[in-house]
């Protein structure tokens, strides 16, 4: 995986809570009783379980909601941008299958 965006939200999410926690992955690997390279593979994209979850949270000083769910204004954009389109990709799918009132045999009175 090369970049950040090819990665899961989750793991993206991840390292930037440890991050702004200001701890490297070495460090946060100790904290939680594991090895480096067992850590690295979380934020490679690797979900760890419920209670490696919580641990990794409280050490991080986050909920685990918070390495789920992106609140940033940034995400709620996106996630606006990305409906809108599907909308109008409906409504285009729409109005190219609905046929004209007239040839679909429909008189007016």
């Amino acid at each position: 995986m090369g970049s950040q965006e090819e990665l899961p939200d989750f793991a993206v999410r991840l390292r930037a809570a440890r991050e702004r926690a200001g701890v490297t992955q070495e460090e946060l690997a100790r904290r939680l009783g594991m090895s480096t390279k067992g850590y690295r593979a979380y934020e490679a994209g690797r979900r760890p379980g419920e209670e490696r979850l919580a641990d990794i949270a409280l050490a991080l000083g986050v909920g685990v909601a918070d390495l789920f769910i992106d609140n940033s204004l940034t995400a709620l954009r996106r996630e606006v941008s990305r409906l809108a389109a599907r909308v109008r990709a409906l409504e285009q799918h729409r109005t190219n299958d609905d046929p004209p009132a007239a040839s679909a045999g429909v008189t007016s009175h």
